[in-house]
C-alpha cells in the first residue's frame, strides 16, 4: 500500500439522513432545532473509489474535546461566507460500527437556521455532508480499481445539503496544489504525454482523483 499525507484542500462527502429525527427545544434561552443522523459511513466504497475506515474520526473528536469540548460547526451547503447556523456538540459526535452518528443543534434565532430546519423537516434538505482534510490515507488495488482508504480525518464542519456533494477540481486549483508541492514540471510533462486524459481529469474529476494523480507524479 502507498501512503499519502494531508490532502491539499478541504474535501466533502455526503450521506443521506433519511432517518432524520427533528425536534425543538431551548438551550440557555436560545431556541434550537435538533437533528440526528449519520454524517459518514464506514467500509463502503463510494463513487470516488474512497473508503472511510473505522476509527478515522477518533483523533479529530479527541482534538475537539481537548479544546474545551468545542462543537463541530454546522453550515448550510458548505457555505462558510453565509456563516454558522449551529453546531454539533462533540459529545454527540460518536463513532459507531456503521459510521459517524451525530446530533446537531440549529440556532432558530438565526434566519438561515430557521430556513434550514424548516427545509430539513420537509425533507428538502435531506443529506449531511462532512467538510474535512484526509490526513492519513493509503491506496489499495482491488482488481482494476485503485481504492483510497481514508484512515484519518481532520473534521472541519458538517453541513446540511440538498443533495450529495461532488466537489469538482478546476485546472487552476490543480495547478496551485501541484505548484505548492513542486510538481508543476511533472504535471506539465504528464499533460503533454496524455493530454486528452489529463484534460478530462482536470476538468471533470473529483478531488480524490486529483490527489491520486499528484501522489503518483511525486513518486
Amino acid at each position: 500500500m502507498n501512503q499519502e499525507a494531508q490532502s491539499p484542500q478541504v474535501e466533502y462527502k455526503s450521506v443521506a439522513f433519511t432517518d432524520i429525527e427533528t425536534k425543538e427545544q431551548e438551550v440557555n434561552g436560545v431556541p434550537i432545532g435538533i437533528i440526528k443522523g449519520m454524517a459518514s459511513t464506514f467500509g463502503n466504497i463510494d463513487l470516488d473509489d474512497d473508503v472511510i475506515v473505522v476509527g478515522a474520526f477518533a483523533k479529530t473528536i479527541a482534538a475537539h474535546k481537548s479544546r474545551q469540548a468545542r462543537p463541530v460547526r454546522m453550515l448550510m451547503g458548505h457555505d462558510r461566507f453565509a456563516g454558522v447556523i449551529g453546531g454539533f456538540p462533540i459529545d454527540k459526535v460518536v463513532e459507531q460500527k456503521q459510521g459517524l452518528k451525530v446530533e446537531g443543534q440549529i440556532n432558530l434565532d438565526v434566519q438561515r437556521g430557521r430556513e434550514a430546519f424548516s427545509l430539513a423537516k420537509m425533507g428538502v434538505l435531506s443529506d449531511l455532508s462532512i467538510g474535512f482534510f484526509a490526513t492519513k490515507v493509503e491506496f489499495e488495488q482491488r482488481g482494476k480499481r485503485e481504492i483510497r482508504l481514508i484512515k484519518e480525518i481532520d473534521l472541519r464542519e458538517i453541513s446540511i445539503v440538498d443533495e450529495p456533494a461532488n466537489p469538482k477540481a478546476t485546472i487552476d486549483e490543480v495547478k496551485q496544489a501541484a505548484y505548492k508541492m513542486g510538481l508543476m514540471p511533472e504535471l506539465q510533462k504528464k499533460m503533454n504525454e496524455s493530454n486528452e486524459y489529463i484534460e478530462r481529469l482536470l476538468m471533470a474529476a473529483n478531488l480524490s482523483e486529483i490527489n491520486r494523480l499528484i501522489f503518483k507524479l511525486s513518486h
